[in-house]
């Protein structure tokens, strides 16, 4: 990873943790803010932004988000641009505790995140480099089964202890985040055999106002049903193995998580998905904030 780039991220978290509170009391309807890619119509570009996620964009608001913020990186104030965006809805189908989801052609296996029902069928989700190993092996970081000519298909197999059935991977991205969406073969698949943990009560957005009221669990593959695990800090940057890029906005946990959790998912004891589990390192655990992962399903548009 590029030193400048790492820096130039961790100044604008820095400036997010020193503004947000304020942030909270001027924009109506804000549910959170952190460093992420910008967007333009849909697709990510090459910058970093600070994104405000809000429930529902109001063109006359009292108090409008600015186009730029002032940050001070390395002594000199720059200029970051800023993305508002809408978290809109996803019906969630639920999950079921330690569902197990790879590749059909790789033997590394992780943990199913959660069932969900978008506009042309149900999907299951887990981190990409669960569902498309074979692909980051080759440096491929982004996936889209509409737009792919020369990269064969990606097919999912998911069990448990008692059946399998398959999907088919849609759409993954390795960038800031870590994700990948797979539609069901077969929508009877969920209805009959994997009925689920039960449904998801909705969402919870944690913002570093919130984080230390909960009580968070997860559910992998290797751990078991849920498992506790606490927050430790929010707005975590994770290196990867390719040169700059690196994760964004993590939820930091403390470490609880082993090989084969990765895509588990993060939830509390109401049920609300929070995030999904997507690795760890000597010292701690690590999550996609649900922000993350509702701004990438929406802009994939399946």
């Amino acid at each position: 990873m590029k030193r400048d780039t790492r820096d130039y991220v961790s100044s604008i978290q820095k400036h997010i943790q020193r503004n947000y509170k304020r942030w909270f009391r001027t924009y109506s309807g804000l549910r959170g803010v952190h460093v992420g890619k910008k967007y333009i119509k849909g697709k990510p570009i090459n910058e970093y932004s600070v994104v405000f996620h809000v429930d529902v964009k109001i063109g006359d608001a009292s108090k409008k988000v600015p186009s730029y913020i002032r940050v001070n990186h390395n002594g000199d104030k720059i200029l970051v641009s800023t993305d508002v965006i809408e978290s809109g809805k996803l019906e969630l189908q639920g999950i079921k505790m330690g569902d197990t989801v790879k590749n059909v052609n790789s033997t590394m296996a992780g943990t199913i995140s959660v069932y969900m029902h978008g506009n042309h069928g149900i999907y299951i989700c887990s981190n990409m480099h669960v569902l498309a190993p074979g692909l980051l092996g080759q440096g491929q970081l982004y996936y889209d089964i509409r737009k792919e000519k020369n990269t064969p298909e990606q097919f999912i197999e998911f069990y448990d202890q008692q059946s399998k059935s398959e999907a088919r991977l849609m759409v993954s991205r390795f960038d800031g985040i870590d994700f990948g969406i797979a539609q069901l073969k077969n929508i009877g698949d969920i209805m009959e055999d994997f009925k689920g943990y039960g449904p998801m009560t909705g969402f919870l957005t944690l913002n570093n106002s919130n984080y230390k009221l909960f009580k968070m669990l997860f559910s992998g593959r290797i751990s078991g049903a849920a498992k506790q695990c606490k927050i430790m800090e929010l707005g975590a940057i994770k290196e990867t193995d390719f040169q700059g890029i690196f994760l964004t906005n993590l939820i930091k946990l403390q470490k609880c998580t082993d090989h084969g959790d990765s895509g588990a998912p993060l939830f509390d004891l109401k049920g609300r998905l929070a995030g999904v589990m997507v690795g760890f390192d000597q010292d701690w655990s690590y999550a996609l904030h649900i922000n993350d992962i509702i701004r990438f399903f929406q802009s994939t548009k399946l």
